[in-house]
């Protein structure tokens, strides 16, 4: 394929430019991620969310050397377990060691991304921009801290679509072969990964028709073969009872979807990105609009905003369920990181109700950011038609879409955090055309906004690692007195941690208004309970305390006794 080239005033600049002027992007996002490790230590020793399925497989690794996948998550893992694996070979395996493992990998994607962006030919400031707003979003930061497989899967395709780029603009063989070992790597943490070396595939025989090249067979076997092959291995792995069942992907997809649904479906994800992405939108926006005669085009974004309120009322008013919270109206529309209750949901992690940390009002007003911020994110596409510019546009949003089809036609639960993979590819869709309107951005606004997200981003996490933090030490507490296990519902990660190979054995039914999660463990009498409050059945016999940020005081989680 014909490679875009730089031109030679482009070459004099690069090669003028000094270290510090090249570098100070980079250097920014390392002094960010040195800020966040002294505010808050990623190296904290307990598990959240799954993590404990993944931490359990490693270390039964390191002391058996068999490797043995819980029956609980549906991803593939493999590299995930083996970066693990590497990290407790280096540093001894504690859950501090994997959390921190996974906290290099983050600033790895935050690197790459800003990589990814200079590569797509957009200058330094809006590059960091862009990779900006990935470093600051709530679920990204929240994941970041855990041994999750969200961000090391994020930090192999944001390699695999930088490599597969410079293939694609530079010319070069090696160039896909790289993207594919990253791929690959993708596939063996998550098997969706391969909707990137297919976006490849498709975006190659799209110019092949297009400009009537000969077929480029060797760049795309070298960028599609390898992690097609792995996700081959992946799906003969459940059907020889080698992983569980539920890791084939094929049981995942949903067969039956109707057009209102996929509508459905397509606005909610369209407000999170516009959430999401609002510090770029809004800066960029912003400035567009300052620049001389762009007060025309206000009235774009603003209709999209409104046809976008629009859709949010309609929500409002056609009520939903979501999952663990009850009767829902306005975001969040999906639960995880973002709920009432500040992240998890009463019944997912913990039992016990739980105090409402953000109001209706709350929700009421991301609502309308979230609407605003998808009228400005659409703003583009009502702009005149773009010229091309050297570098392949087609290829991102191959990119966005091919992600996103996997979450409309996920057949479980969507959580917000699986819109991560898209915010970068999204973000130089719309820097491009900012770039290309030659406007910059309100530089003041973007940095005030990521400012704002990264804060209560981070707050979010402490809250979250507090609150897990003290359910983890009462259990601690109430095992060290010498009450057998079976006896002791500490929470979901540590039930998950001390039960993970007979997850799904024994018989008997749940009592009634136990948590969700204990229907994995019906071995467990629950004659001890870690709560987030009093429960009808109970006698209070201690408490554990936790520093809340998000509520700037003290919290607590009860320890109970079923009465006698």
């Amino acid at each position: 394929m014909r490679a875009a080239r730089l031109t030679g005033s482009q070459e004099m600049i690069r090669a003028k430019a000094g270290p510090l002027a090249r570098g100070w992007p980079a250097l920014t996002i390392l002094l960010a991620y040195g800020g966040m490790a002294l505010l808050l230590s990623p190296a904290y020793n307990w598990p959240v969310i799954d993590s404990w399925a993944f931490a359990w497989s490693v270390r039964h690794l390191l002391e058996t050397g068999r490797l043995v996948i819980v029956d609980w998550g549906a991803m593939s893992q493999l590299a995930h377990l083996g970066w693990g694996l590497l990290a407790s070979w280096l540093a001894g395996f504690s859950f501090g060691t994997l959390n921190a493992s996974t906290f290099v990998l983050s600033l790895t994607a935050v690197l790459a991304s800003y990589a990814l962006l200079r590569e797509l030919g957009l200058d330094r400031g809006l590059s960091l921009l862009g990779a900006g707003v990935l470093l600051a979003n709530p679920a990204f930061v929240l994941l970041s801290y855990s041994y999750m497989t969200d961000v090391p899967f994020l930090a192999w395709m944001t390699l695999a679509l930088w490599m597969y780029l410079r293939g694609v603009r530079r010319g070069g063989l090696g160039w896909y072969v790289l993207g594919a070992v990253f791929a690959a790597l993708a596939v063996l943490v998550r098997q969706n990964g391969i909707v990137l070396p297919a976006a490849l595939g498709a975006y190659l025989l799209w110019e092949w028709a297009r400009r009537r090249h000969p077929f480029p067979w060797r760049e795309g076997m070298a960028g599609i073969l390898l992690p097609a092959l792995a996700l081959l291995v992946l799906m003969l792995l459940p059907r020889l009872g080698a992983m569980p069942a539920r890791a084939d992907i094929l049981m995942w997809v949903e067969r039956e979807l109707t057009i209102g649904e996929l509508a459905g479906k397509l606005f909610r994800l369209l407000l999170y990105m516009g959430l999401f992405l609002l510090p770029v939108t809004a800066a960029a926006g912003v400035g567009m609009l300052l620049r001389g005669g762009g007060w025309k085009e206000a009235w774009k974004p603003a209709l999209l905003t409104i046809l976008a309120g629009a859709g949010a009322v309609w929500q409002f008013f056609h009520p939903f369920r979501l999952p663990y919270i009850g009767i829902w109206r306005m975001m969040p529309y999906y639960p995880a990181v973002w709920t009432p209750f500040g992240t998890g949901s009463p019944g997912e992690w913990l039992t016990g109700p739980r105090e409402m940390l953000f109001s209706y009002r709350f929700w009421a007003v991301i609502t309308a950011l979230s609407c605003a911020g998808a009228g400005l994110l659409l703003w583009p596409a009502l702009r005149r038609r773009p010229s091309e510019e050297g570098w392949p546009a087609g290829l991102l949003w191959l990119v966005v879409i091919a992600n996103l089809a996997p979450v409309v036609l996920f057949r479980g639960e969507i959580y917000e955090r699986y819109l991560l993979v898209v915010l970068v590819p999204t973000a130089a869709l719309f820097l491009r055309a900012v770039q290309r309107e030659g406007a910059r951005p309100a530089w003041a606004l973007a940095g005030g906004l990521l400012a704002l997200y990264l804060a209560f981003s981070l707050a979010l996490t402490a809250e979250f690692i507090g609150w897990n933090g003290a359910a983890w030490r009462a259990g601690e507490r109430l095992a060290g007195q010498g009450i057998p296990l079976e006896q002791i519902d500490g929470g979901f990660a540590w039930n998950g941690w001390h039960f993970a190979d007979r997850l799904g054995q024994g018989e008997g039914a749940s009592e009634a208004g136990a948590p969700a999660y204990m229907e994995l463990f019906p071995f467990i009498t629950r004659q001890y309970v870690v709560s987030f409050s009093p429960l009808p059945g109970y006698e209070v016999v201690g408490e554990e305390r936790y520093w809340s940020p998000l509520r700037g005081a003290s919290g607590r989680l009860y320890i109970l006794h079923r009465a006698q």
